[in-house]
């Protein structure tokens, strides 16, 4: 079998989906060139926005060098929006070599990216307002004023500084979980709202201390008017990303409640989605923490395994934790059974499986 000292989402996602590609490529090592990978523009552009979102947000307010916020819980507000997006596309702009090329595919790609150069301008440059998808991000962002952006691209880790053991399974050892989140949101509630949380049962005095939102970024063609949701659904059902954040999340921080996930598509607008708690949905109506979605409550019940009453939320993270302990279980039991699909044709170990040409 195969023991990994510590998983990652990605590690995981490759036992969920085939177990014995996850194998050779984890425990030989084996690898090659995969026909069905995004080209190398569109990895570069979704580093690029990365690199944006991390820049822009650590740009406001004060910061440790690891990615957590140490300044006041407040809103995403600069004062100077055009000021602001100056500072942070002048960063990214040193940083991104392929923006200063003058060849017409870099010309295409900086003109999606960050919009026209100021006019005369006689050599690349960034354009002197929010343009192109990273000015539509740093507007999404600072449209979120019910949120406080409180880590960017941050390991999460305890106290100690170390990776989580989480339980994925009541009869399953904790497993080491390493996590990077693009993004985490600490909610800001009023008194009010805070009120109404302890009315409701939600908030008592042994916490939350903080409700948060986690969220993956990731830079999409288009997406057509009808699809915006197409990324964001397919990490909710697909994916366990979302969930391996959330979990790793709480037990790095157990006095934190997550309380809801997304994907932040940035392509042709931007879209903060997160699928909220239902369990929340009434307090927090109104607060602008993105394009709010409610799927789970039409797919999973309000109660967990055992009967004991709960959201369709905690369901999901149940069961998507179920599903990460399966996968660990199949690779300490050696189950490296192939499932061919569609996408074998393009697989970068198929010449090493055996049964792509099923």
């Amino acid at each position: 079998g195969y023991e990994a000292g510590t998983w990652s989402p990605s590690r995981l996602q490759g036992w969920v989906v085939c177990p014995r590609k996850a194998w050779l490529e984890q425990a030989f090592g084996v690898s090659g060139e995969d026909a069905g990978a995004e080209d190398v523009d569109r990895r570069e552009q979704g580093d690029l926005v990365h690199r944006f979102e991390e820049t822009s947000l650590r740009a406001f307010g004060t910061w440790s060098e690891q990615g957590w916020r140490t300044s006041a819980c407040v809103p995403f507000s600069p004062d100077d929006l055009n000021a602001h997006w100056s500072e942070a596309i002048e960063a990214v702009f040193e940083q991104t070599p392929w923006l200063g090329r003058t060849d017409a595919v870099a010309m295409h790609r900086r003109r999606a990216a960050i919009g026209d150069p100021p006019p005369g301008a006689t050599s690349p440059e960034p354009a002197p307002t929010p343009q192109g998808e990273l000015g539509r991000l740093l507007l999404a962002d600072a449209a979120l004023t019910g949120v406080s952006p409180m880590a960017t691209e941050w390991a999460i880790v305890d106290g100690q500084g170390e990776a989580p053991a989480v339980v994925l399974s009541d009869d399953m050892e904790p497993q080491p979980l390493r996590c990077r989140i693009d993004r985490a949101d600490e909610v800001i509630l009023d008194e009010a709202r805070r009120q109404a949380a302890i009315d409701a049962g939600l908030i008592d005095e042994d916490g939350p201390e903080r409700l948060v939102i986690l969220r993956d970024v990731k830079s999409v063609v288009g997406p057509q008017r009808t699809k915006e949701q197409e990324r964001h659904l397919r990490a909710l059902y697909d994916e366990v990303q979302l969930a391996a954040y959330a979990l790793a999340w709480e037990a790095a921080r157990p006095q934190d409640r997550v309380i809801g996930v997304g994907i932040s598509s940035v392509g042709a607008g931007t879209w903060h989605h997160v699928e909220l708690d239902t369990a929340w949905t009434v307090i927090l109506e109104g607060l602008n923490i993105g394009q709010v979605t409610s799927h789970l409550w039409q797919t999973h019940p309000s109660a967990l395994r055992d009967g004991t009453p709960s959201s369709p939320f905690r369901r999901w993270l149940q069961e998507r934790a179920l599903t990460m302990a399966r996968a660990v279980q199949a690779a300490s039991e050696g189950h490296v059974n192939p499932t061919p699909s569609k996408a074998c044709s393009s697989c970068s170990v198929a010449s090493a499986c055996g049964v792509s040409h099923l």
